[in-house]
């Protein structure tokens, strides 16, 4: 039995019938004329949710294929590429949003540091002028830098959870198969870390353009 397989349910001829006739409903008297039953038996499988992996499943569609008991394999071609095309789109677009949420976090750095190097200029020269090194006048800078960037990212963090939980509720009420699409951990932890990161990044390009 492959991994991603929930259930495999065999349908005889008369099921078959049986839930045509429901499918059809009002229209079922089209099938009163018939002498026999013109459907043949079959086997409906079900995949686990969170299973759609591309490869696994056309690996198992050509496994089934290649069976010489097996007449055709119905298995919504169309429906399977939507399918990857909405999970493609998700991480593309996570993509892009983790990139301008990087680069907003280094210019607000880069330019809040600027402004509070021109606001403590006074101050930064009566340091200087009592011995103080470069790297104790840089030091809370880059502390500022690094915290603003931590407290972006727990922003982030909160924004890149409120758009997993507005896409999940828009693509499971049209693909209730694909079930919920689980936001990683790791990457809401690794938000706040990667912003003071970015923070301090940013704050050491500004301090770098400065002359003190």
């Amino acid at each position: 039995k492959d991994p991603i397989v929930e259930s495999i349910k065999y349908i005889s001829k008369d099921e078959a019938l049986v839930e045509l006739r429901t499918s059809l409903k009002d229209a079922a008297y089209i099938l009163e004329g018939l002498n026999e039953n013109p459907l043949f038996p079959s086997i409906e499988i079900r995949l686990k949710k969170n299973s759609f992996d591309k490869t696994r499943v056309e690996g198992l569609i050509d496994e089934l294929k290649g069976l010489r008991s097996v007449d055709d394999v119905v298995y919504g071609e169309d429906l399977l590429g939507t399918i990857y095309t909405i999970r493609n789109g998700v991480k593309t677009i996570s993509a892009g949003v983790i990139l301008l949420f990087s680069m907003a976090i280094i210019f607000v750095c880069y330019s809040t540091v600027k402004i509070l190097f021109y606001r403590r200029k006074e101050e930064i020269e009566i340091f200087k002028l009592l011995g103080a090194t470069k790297a104790f006048i840089r030091l809370p800078f880059l502390i500022e830098g690094g915290t603003l960037g931590f407290l972006g990212g727990l922003l982030g963090g909160a924004g890149t959870y409120a758009l997993y939980r507005f896409i999940n509720g828009m693509v499971i009420s049209d693909f209730p198969m694909l079930g919920v699409m689980h936001l990683p951990l790791e990457l809401v932890a690794a938000l706040p870390v990667g912003g003071a990161i970015l923070g301090i990044i940013g704050s050491t390009i500004a301090l770098g353009r400065l002359r003190f």
